[in-house]
């Protein structure tokens, strides 16, 4: 009965330490938003393209959406739910704040860029 008792105590540490070395770490990773590089315009075309890029990292996003944060009038977004594409400025010079975030349920993951213009 004791040999028996020790050969299966042996075979359970033996499974138990295969499990737990086969055992790999999951790391969360974020997703992470790029509303892409400041641009200082000074022609008279008030039409701009943005390249904006988002990394999921494995999550499901459930919107992505770009915003006026701040300007002196009304941007135009050509397709404001698109990494990228075509906005239309006012006529006014100065500085817009644009901002591009990506939704997951309750977390949202946003940057920003700015746009001048003289």
């Amino acid at each position: 009965m004791t040999v028996k008792l020790r050969n299966n105590l042996a075979y359970i540490l033996i499974v138990l330490s295969l499990v737990l070395c086969s055992i790999t770490p999951v790391v969360a990773v974020t997703p992470s938003v790029d509303a892409g590089v400041d641009s200082t315009v000074y022609s008279r075309n008030r039409s701009l393209f943005l390249y904006g890029s988002v990394n999921d990292n494995g999550a499901v996003r459930d919107s992505l959406k770009w915003t006026t944060l701040s300007g002196p009038g009304t941007v135009n977004f050509g397709a404001p739910e698109l990494e990228g594409g075509s906005i239309k400025f006012p006529d006014t010079n100065g500085t817009f704040v644009l901002e591009l975030r990506a939704y997951y349920g309750a977390q949202s993951y946003a940057d920003q860029v700015s746009c001048v213009f003289y």
